[in-house]
């Protein structure tokens, strides 16, 4: 099905439609892919290089497109991390290095409204215990961020239950530092992503 529709914004002007559109089908079949328009979905194209199990889309200020990849059903392809430029007809690999190949698999993304080379990417499957990265060169390297564990509920959270098959991730727009998660037991956040010292802290509330 579809995953996703994304706009560039930066390439229409205000009170006119935007020209440059993006839309994931999410397809291990034929047709899975990302698809772009330049002409306000009046017809659409797919990205070469492309993955056909996309999850998330972001596009920075600059117009670089990032995308993030699930696992297939059948495991036959592996998530990944991709981008592209505004003019681009094909998408390049960025993902993170991972140490275990079955948890390359990856959804939530974030990019610094205020920096076009700040990107965030968060693991998906693997159960709990997944990683967060973060890139300050458009994904060229990563470093990884958000494993240390704050204030808990043991009633709803034990030490082993963190990080799991986390969801999305957000920007705080008015404190880029302060970054959000969803996981599958709730949401979590750190006030300071630069700091790998920061604990996220899981947010209840009767969970």
């Amino acid at each position: 099905g579809m995953s996703f529709v994304a706009f560039d914004k930066g390439s229409g002007q205000k009170g006119k439609p935007t020209p440059i559109m993006y839309t994931g089908i999410n397809d291990p079949g034929a047709g899975g892919g990302v698809w772009k328009s330049t002409d306000a979905g009046e017809s659409w194209k797919p990205l070469a290089g492309g993955l056909t199990t996309p999850a998330r889309c972001a596009v920075a200020v600059d117009g670089t497109v990032f995308i993030t990849y699930t696992n297939s059903k059948n495991s036959e392809s592996k998530g990944a991390v991709q981008k592209a430029s505004r003019d681009a007809t094909s998408l390049t690999d960025c993902t993170p290095p991972i140490e275990s190949p079955e948890k390359q698999s990856f959804i939530g993304l974030a990019l610094d409204p205020t920096d076009p080379k700040i990107v965030c990417v968060s693991q998906f499957l693997g159960a709990f215990g997944l990683e967060t990265f973060r890139s300050t060169d458009a994904g060229a390297t990563w470093t990884k961020v958000g494993n240390v564990h704050g204030a808990t509920d043991g009633a709803s959270r034990d030490k082993s239950q963190w990080f799991g098959n986390i969801g999305q991730i957000a920007i705080n727009p008015f404190n880029t530092k302060e970054v959000w998660m969803a996981d599958w037991l709730g949401v979590l956040r750190t006030p300071d992503i630069t700091d790998a010292s920061k604990p996220w802290d899981y947010l209840y509330a009767g969970h």
